[in-house]
């Protein structure tokens, strides 16, 4: 499904075993989670693995992702989410997953 895009956010990457596979059809693939510990992680791995996409912490309720992505996908991150909390993280995830206008 993301085949051929060039700037992808893992949205809650817990340990980044899915950016393994994923980085295989796409440019570059930036993870985060709101858990620092699994940010550590993931930059450990991130060289040697991954190559030079990002890893860092931040929480998809307090805000859209500071960089603008032409794919995005959480796994296993949805049934985390209060139900009322919903829209606002998949709010914040559709912001910055659309191109900014010209």
């Amino acid at each position: 499904m993301l085949a051929g895009c060039k700037d992808v956010l893992e949205v809650g990457c817990g340990d980044a075993f899915p950016s393994r596979i994923v980085q295989q059809e796409v440019g570059a693939v930036n993870r985060h989670d709101f858990d620092p510990i699994f940010i550590q992680e993931a930059q450990k791995r991130s060289v040697a693995v991954l190559g030079t996409a990002g890893a860092f912490v931040h929480d998809m309720l307090s805000g859209a992702a500071r960089a603008h992505y032409d794919g995005m996908y959480a796994l296993d991150v949805l049934e985390h989410i209060l139900p009322e909390n919903e829209d606002v993280f998949l709010s914040n995830m559709r912001r910055r997953s659309i191109p900014p206008a010209r």
